[in-house]
């Protein structure tokens, strides 16, 4: 009876091997075909961008006005003598002036953030800290100012409302009028902070 039980035992577990290799045997598969999968997919791009058109270089404005050359005579307090000469399908212009060419087209401007970032924030802040120092030396009343900024999508400061201890003080006053005067990037988002000065 035991000797029965131990073979299937054996059986089974010999069953299980089997089960495992065979597990073992197909993922080594699938990694091998997504493997090849990668390489197909790598060469397909290689090969579209060899295959996608170049931009054409851009040519020069026909017309324009050409530096033939420059000589300068002499050291400092003489006279530089420059020589400008028109293609010829232009006429020459009467003036210097005239071969000035026209100035480059402006960069595009860059999108706005939808919100400010802390670093931006803490950045005009900061440049506040001389100017609120200045009311604590008037006052000499120490402790944190706790500060409620209103800030528009244009940068400016809208509302400066002190919160706290230094609520309706001279202190708070002084920082109050300070904070006003700070400048924030542009965003298209109003929005309000609170924001702690240390007077000590």
């Amino acid at each position: 009876m035991y000797r029965d039980e131990h073979a299937a035992l054996l059986a089974r577990v010999e069953a299980l091997e089997a089960d495992l290799n065979a597990e073992q045997a197909s993922i080594k598969a699938l990694e091998a075909k997504l493997t090849a999968e990668k390489a197909h997919r790598a060469e397909a791009e290689r090969e579209a961008a060899e295959l996608r058109p170049k931009p054409p270089r851009p040519r020069g404005r026909r017309g324009s006005m050409t530096v033939v050359s420059a000589v300068i005579m002499g050291c400092v307090g003489m006279t530089a003598a420059a020589f400008f000469f028109a293609s010829a399908d232009e006429p020459t212009p009467s003036s210097i002036g005239a071969t000035a060419s026209s100035p480059p087209p402006a960069l595009p401007e860059a999108p706005l953030p939808d919100r400010l970032e802390r670093s931006q924030i803490q950045a005009a802040m900061r440049d506040l800290k001389g100017r609120v120092q200045a009311c604590y030396d008037r006052f000499r009343v120490p402790g944190m100012a706790m500060v409620r900024v209103g800030i528009t999508m244009s940068g400016q400061v809208s509302t400066a409302t002190i919160l706290g201890l230094f609520a309706n003080t001279p202190t708070g006053a002084c920082v109050s009028a300070v904070v006003k005067k700070a400048s924030f990037p542009p965003s298209r988002t109003s929005m309000t902070i609170t924001y702690p000065f240390s007077l000590q």
